[in-house]
């Protein structure tokens, strides 16, 4: 499989970074090789993992430890950002239908976050609210939003003052402002910039076919 090239790739983050999500045209397999050709780090979804993990609908009986789908099985993921949990998030989320899939009829929630879509109040609190990250040993104290990122994922943040109930309150209403989006064919990618946009997803009915490949990069690239 031809790798993606290098301009391509690059002009699919930078509009990303700029507009909050991008499509772009190939397919996970050929952007990994290019991604780490420039210097991005591969963060796996759970450590161990494959480089392109498969995410697809799975009833709380059958779900991973502390995952989402533990706590909301089938029914709408909260609003989130990938990798939450980790001192040193991803920067760059790229997700794409497998083959065969349907991930039409449940689509991907996209919601920006910036001063200019969440008001001033809300942009400032994100700065102070207290949430306790992670779970074990690792724990640690941390913030909605840094200057470097939006980090939010209520499966793993717990929060811990007024502020950060606030921010919470925040994510939940914003569910039904989020902008959907759906894969219409194989052979395109959505890029999200993890740092700025909060996603989620639609309720599945109990046997869908909806399979998503996703690729998380940190992106050290200039």
């Amino acid at each position: 499989m031809t790798d993606l090239g290098v301009a391509q790739l690059r002009q699919a983050v930078a509009g990303a970074r700029h507009q909050g999500w991008a499509e772009l045209d190939g397919t996970l397999d050929g952007l990994v090789v290019t991604a780490v050709g420039l210097g991005a780090e591969i963060v796996p979804t759970r450590p161990g993992d494959p480089a392109i993990g498969l995410l697809r609908p799975v009833a709380q009986e059958s779900s991973q430890r502390a995952s989402l789908s533990a706590t909301y099985g089938l029914g709408a993921f909260p609003l989130h950002t990938d990798g939450a949990h980790l001192r040193r998030p991803p920067d760059v989320t790229f997700l794409e239908i497998e083959s065969g899939a349907d991930a039409q009829g449940v689509a991907t929630l996209l919601f920006p976050v910036r001063r200019s879509t969440v008001g001033e109040d809300v942009w400032e609190v994100m700065h102070q609210g207290v949430f306790r990250i992670g779970r074990g040993r690792d724990r640690y104290l941390g913030l909605a939003r840094t200057e470097e990122r939006l980090r939010f994922d209520p499966g793993c943040m717990r929060p811990l003052d007024p502020a950060s109930r606030s921010v919470h309150r925040f994510f939940e209403r914003s569910l039904d402002a989020a902008t959907r989006y759906t894969w219409e064919s194989v052979g395109k990618v959505l890029v999200l910039d993890n740092t700025s946009v909060a996603h989620a997803r639609e309720p599945a009915p109990q046997h869908t076919r909806r399979r998503l490949r996703r690729l998380m990069l940190r992106w050290p690239v200039r």
